[in-house]
């Protein structure tokens, strides 16, 4: 960082401050965060999954502690609850902590369990969100998209000769937008079409903001995973769009849509 003003040398102004201790608002505070955070992890044995950077796991014989984190937040989960109470007093010893007990709100998801089964759903967010979009009065959808519905940047329009194409405004504000997803695409130059179904989508939620997600403890150990190509589903890249969902049992369990990274050209 830079020296505060009031605080140069005499000898010249072209040095900067070493810090002790990461501050929040920085850029490197993430980073080194995660570096405070994984050390004593794996100080304790546990193993860094490089699929997922903040997800750590632990196996004493046939006995399993996962160790998930998201910020400052801890999820310690494990096939035996002495292993997990030996984790998280571990984990005290390094870090100021505060035990929350059982697993009910993790990331905008509640939690309920019993001996048969875990229960996950985002009611809490989905009625957020509604309120949020002042949706609450509108009528609900029965699909989240329309069939065949293809977004496109302004510059793509410039070449397409769709009539249609004059009723597709652009859009000055885009608060409302990147409020309900976030840095996305399109934000660059906003349209109507654009803005319409991300609405769409929340007033589908809205016919079952409590739709939940049933993790029963017993059932079938077979792993399946299901699989769609689109081809040329971007219009603009012309790139496959990649879907793909794993079920463990009658378990969803991951689900996914991704467009490929490069596109290959068929020559004859």
């Amino acid at each position: 960082m830079d020296i505060p003003q009031g605080f140069a040398s005499q000898r010249g102004s072209n040095k900067v401050c070493k810090l002790h201790k990461s501050i929040y608002v920085l850029k490197q505070a993430p980073r080194q965060w995660n570096r405070k955070l994984t050390d004593p992890l794996l100080h304790l044995g546990s193993t860094r999954r490089h699929f997922d950077y903040s997800l750590y796991t632990k196996h004493i014989h046939d006995k399993l502690v996962i160790v998930l984190g998201y910020a400052d937040d801890l999820l310690v989960i494990g096939s035996c609850n002495d292993l997990i109470l030996k984790t998280i007093n571990d984990l005290k010893l390094k870090f100021k902590m505060k035990d929350l007990g059982e697993i009910k709100f993790f990331l905008g998801i509640e939690f309920v369990r019993s001996d048969k089964e875990i229960v996950m759903s985002q009611r809490k967010y989905a009625l957020e969100q509604i309120t949020k979009m002042a949706l609450g009065g509108a009528k609900p959808a029965g699909a989240p998209l329309k069939i065949n519905l293809k977004l496109t940047f302004d510059k793509y329009d410039c070449f397409d000769n769709n009539d249609d194409k004059t009723e597709d405004k652009l859009l000055t504000n885009a608060v409302s937008y990147q409020r309900l997803l976030g840095a996305c695409q399109f934000l660059h130059k906003l349209k109507q079409s654009h803005i319409e179904p991300a609405l769409r989508v929340v007033i589908y939620i809205k016919v079952a903001p409590g739709l939940d997600l049933l993790m029963p403890s017993e059932g079938s150990e077979k792993l399946q995973t299901l699989c769609n190509s689109d081809y040329g589903g971007c219009l603009q890249s012309r790139r496959y769009v990649t879907r793909y969902l794993l079920r463990l049992g009658n378990v969803l369990v991951s689900w996914n849509s991704k467009k490929q990274d490069m596109l290959l050209e068929a020559q004859q």
